[in-house]
């Protein structure tokens, strides 16, 4: 198992805040990256994303504008 920081932003160029830090393999199935997923949709945050410990390796999902 690997350790993913969930993390989300609330402005375009606001600090990313810390949600979640859960051990898994496929960080996209938890239950949390799914709730922040839904805080996407309904606008409630900018954008969100998971990185692996304190690697670089990181993936953000930025809502687009309609």
């Amino acid at each position: 198992m690997i350790r993913y920081n969930f993390h989300y932003q609330i402005k375009e160029h606001g600090a990313k805040e810390l949600f979640a830090v859960k051990h898994c393999i496929r960080p996209a199935a938890t239950k949390v990256y799914k709730h922040l997923l839904k805080l996407l949709e309904k606008n409630k945050v900018h954008s969100i994303g998971y990185s692996q410990g304190n690697n670089l390796i990181t993936k953000t999902i930025i809502k687009c504008k309609q």
